[in-house]
């Protein structure tokens, strides 16, 4: 499976992910929604993706997800 990093600028993420299935992506920072089948380490500060791409998760989302 590709991995790949997609710019939506026509929608809110917050809309995105309402669209997104429920379970299977989350908001870890203003800027970022991922697909948690993805992540494979979560830190305090960023997660890191299955092809080594480290995402900050930004304050407001440390305890949401």
């Amino acid at each position: 499976s590709t991995l790949s990093l997609v710019n939506i600028n026509l929608k809110k993420l917050s809309q995105l992910l309402d669209e997104l299935a429920v379970n299977q992506f989350i908001q870890v920072h203003k800027s970022y929604i991922v697909n948690q089948n993805h992540i494979v380490i979560r830190k305090s500060n960023e997660i890191v993706l299955k092809n080594k791409i480290a995402i900050p998760i930004g304050r407001k989302f440390k305890n949401t997800n």
